[in-house]
């Protein structure tokens, strides 16, 4: 066997289109405030995954890409918005900081809960100082954190479990773009709305730093979204004032208590990291 060669025939081919992906920019929240969460590594990691294993080269959205998530590991994070703390180097914008001598504020006083007391303190009384006024403020602050939690159907945070269930390997759901066996579903690019949450976080990541996705792992299994320490996943929180809460101090005509906007920051901390940690609520407001 002989293998002849034509030198002359060497030749060269520039494509004239670029490879893209799928990629969406990020909305800033606008809010009154911001509050904090912190979430290990392994924790955002184990709910936010996804996998790649397409065995053609045609663009199929029912197959190219698996976007899962884990609905028990992020119960598992146990969250309440009404607790998010806002003392923490990440936070912004708390009602106050310090007591009217000028002392640092417990960091367990210094929660979302808190935080919204002071506020309507200082819309009824002009002064967040005006807390004391309240003869309930035990109640009230359980009343956010209820409201906050899943104490109903329609507590924040069953609505935002529903949320991420829909979407979840545990989803029971019926929705476009939801494939897989029971316990192991998956979403993927059929559904391009914003309740396709790892898809939604997956374009958003593609778009601000897409070299995280330089060296994904030769593997048929699902693999985490490349977090990396100090990233944060954030949602906004509007808490709104009883019905007639403004007649404490003011009458029907008058304007009513504002409302007040928080996002809420999960910020992404390292496994080891024993010093950015969540704050318990204070024992004598159980």
């Amino acid at each position: 066997m002989v293998n002849f060669v034509l030198s002359a025939l060497e030749s060269n081919a520039t494509l004239g289109l670029l490879g893209n992906v799928f990629s969406s920019p990020i909305t800033d929240i606008t809010s009154d405030a911001r509050a904090v969460f912190y979430v290990s590594e392994s924790q955002i990691k184990s709910i936010f995954r996804y996998q790649t294993d397409s065995f053609d080269t045609i663009n199929d959205p029912d197959s190219d890409i698996k976007y899962y998530i884990d609905y028990m590991s992020f119960t598992n994070l146990e969250l309440n918005p009404a607790n998010a703390m806002l003392n923490v180097s990440e936070a912004a914008q708390a009602i106050a900081t310090t007591d009217k001598l000028g002392n640092e504020l417990a960091a367990n006083k210094m929660l979302v809960a808190h935080d919204f007391l002071r506020h309507m303190a200082e819309d009824l009384f002009g002064t967040h100082l005006g807390v004391d006024l309240f003869n309930n403020e035990k109640q009230l602050i359980q009343n956010i954190r209820d409201v906050c939690g899943t104490a109903s159907e329609s507590s924040v945070m069953s609505v935002i479990n529903a949320a991420v269930q829909k979407v979840s390997k545990q989803s029971t759901d019926t929705l476009t773009g939801l494939k897989g066996d029971a316990n192991l579903k998956y979403m993927t690019n059929e559904n391009t709305t914003n309740e396709n949450l790892c898809r939604v976080l997956f374009n958003q990541m593609m778009g601000a730093a897409s070299a995280r996705f330089a060296s994904i792992q030769d593997t048929q299994g699902e693999q985490a979204l490349p977090f990396e320490v100090d990233d944060s996943v954030n949602f906004k929180l509007t808490i709104h004032p009883a019905s007639g809460q403004k007649l404490l101090t003011r009458s029907a005509g008058d304007a009513e208590v504002a409302n007040r906007s928080y996002e809420i920051r999960l910020v992404v901390v390292s496994d080891s990291d024993t010093a950015r940690v969540n704050t318990a609520p204070a024992a004598d407001e159980a």
